[in-house]
C-alpha cells in the first residue's frame, strides 16, 4: 500500500471534461496539502488521502463550495493493508478534553464502544481521556463528541499503527 501513514481515502469524481492535470493543479491551488494529507490520481478523478477525518474536514468544505458542479465525493473509506494472505486495519489513538460537567457521559461513551482508555486525568479545565482503538470504531466520532458535551468537547485522532484484522467480512 503506498502511504501507509494515511489511512483513509476520498475519491473526488471529476464530472467536468478538463485534464486532470489541470483539475489536479485547481485542486492543489484550493487546497492547501499539508503533511495531514496526499492526492493521488485516479481513473477518473483523484483520491484525496488522510491521516484522520479532522483532516479531511475543511478541505472537504472548500473544494464543494469552489467546485461543486465539477466533482463528485465518496463516502470516506478506511484503507487497510494487506500484508500476505492477512489484512490489517488502521489502530488509531484519540484525545479528547471535556468539561467536568460532560466527562461521566464520555467515560461511559468509551466504554460502550469497547475504546481502550489509555489516560484519564484531571486539568485546570476539565479531563482529558486517551484511548486506543480500531479507525473502523471512531469514524464520526467529532458529531458524537459534540453531542455529547454540547459543542464543548475537543478531540485528535492519530494513527498509531496496524493491527491484525480478524472479521474476514471485508
Amino acid at each position: 500500500m503506498i502511504y501507509p501513514e494515511f489511512p483513509l481515502a476520498q475519491h473526488i469524481k471529476l464530472t467536468s471534461s478538463r485534464p486532470r492535470m489541470d483539475c489536479a493543479r485547481q485542486f492543489t491551488d484550493i487546497v492547501s496539502l499539508t503533511e495531514l494529507m496526499a492526492l493521488e490520481t485516479s481513473e477518473d478523478g483523484f483520491l484525496m488521502l488522510a491521516r484522520n477525518e479532522e483532516s479531511l474536514t475543511r478541505p472537504m468544505q472548500v473544494l464543494q463550495k469552489t467546485l461543486d458542479d465539477k466533482l463528485e465525493l465518496s463516502p470516506l473509506q478506511i484503507r487497510y493493508m494487506r500484508v500476505g494472505n492477512m489484512l490489517y486495519e488502521p489502530n488509531m489513538h484519540l484525545r479528547v478534553s471535556v468539561n467536568s460537567s460532560y466527562i461521566d457521559k464520555v467515560r461511559n461513551d468509551f466504554q460502550v464502544r469497547k475504546f481502550k482508555i489509555i489516560e484519564d486525568y484531571k486539568t485546570i479545565s476539565g479531563f482529558v481521556l486517551r484511548a486506543e482503538m480500531p479507525l473502523r470504531l471512531i469514524m464520526g466520532y467529532g458529531m458524537v463528541l459534540a453531542s455529547l458535551s454540547e459543542y464543548s468537547g475537543f478531540h485528535l485522532s492519530w494513527l498509531h499503527g496496524y493491527t491484525p484484522y480478524l472479521d474476514i467480512t471485508i
